[in-house]
């Protein structure tokens, strides 16, 4: 079990680490090329302890979902459910200050909401790595968890 969820988690955790830099640069560099203004990454120390808590949580919310999906067409038709469905109750789609009470308190339950906050308090509001401890702490447990989940929901065969 371990090699094999390993041999899985760590090279996707390369690739989304890859696609999150990439995503900065694009800001950094390529939108003002585009007459846009240029993204300031403020506390950058924030910026990547916030996003390499990121990333597993990904991965492992991907692990998940293949630990319970069957074929390609559910595990694929799963997860876009389920983040979009994800995205909409945790702030991001409309902003956190608009939603009803009841989904605001949900968005406690997922990583989206943790992470959005975590982003935003870096990009937007300039604050630095020790603000942003709590919802790196929180995005962490969700990715144990996720890990977890998939550990104990993969298909072990014996050889």
């Amino acid at each position: 079990r371990p090699v094999y969820l390993l041999g899985k988690f760590l090279p996707f955790l390369a690739l989304n680490l890859i696609q999150a830099a990439t995503m900065f640069a694009v800001g950094v560099v390529v939108l003002p090329w585009l007459g846009c203004p240029r993204l300031v990454l403020g506390d950058v120390a924030g910026l990547l302890v916030l996003t390499a808590a990121v990333s597993p949580v990904v991965v492992s919310f991907g692990l998940l979902m293949a630990s319970v999906s069957r074929s390609h067409f559910t595990v694929g038709a799963l997860t876009a459910t389920l983040l979009v469905l994800m995205a909409i109750t945790s702030g991001i789609m409309v902003p956190k200050y608009l939603l009803p009470k009841t989904m605001q308190t949900m968005s406690l339950f997922l990583p989206h909401g943790w992470a959005l906050d975590g982003y935003q308090l870096v990009l937007v509001r300039g604050a630095g790595l020790v603000d942003v401890l709590p919802q790196v702490g929180m995005l962490l447990a969700f990715a144990a968890a996720f890990f977890l989940l998939a550990w104990n929901r993969m298909p072990w065969r014996p050889r």
